[in-house]
């Protein structure tokens, strides 16, 4: 499985949900995970997601305090490191 970060970039709380809104309309979104800094720390995430693809963004992208929210569409996925854990 090939992976390229194509960006890394900050955004405001309105530019954030401006592009996630942007990109529902562009491509169909399969999946949405939130994964929690536990089961990143604890790999235990990757048994309930689908596909090597989530697999492999995790293993690159690596820990986050926050966790991970992925965005899984037909040829990508997304990731936003949220600057807050989601309750």
């Amino acid at each position: 499985m090939e992976i390229s970060q194509i960006s890394d970039r900050r955004l405001s709380r309105s530019a954030l949900f401006g592009h996630l809104s942007a990109r529902e309309d562009d491509s169909w979104t399969e999946r949405t995970v939130y994964i929690t800094s536990e089961s990143l720390q604890g790999k235990s995430a990757t048994p309930v997601l689908s596909g090597p693809a989530i697999e492999t963004v995790i293993r690159n992208v690596g820990i986050s305090d926050t966790g991970l929210v992925l965005f899984r569409r037909e040829e990508e996925v997304e990731v936003v490191e949220p600057p807050v854990p989601v309750p």
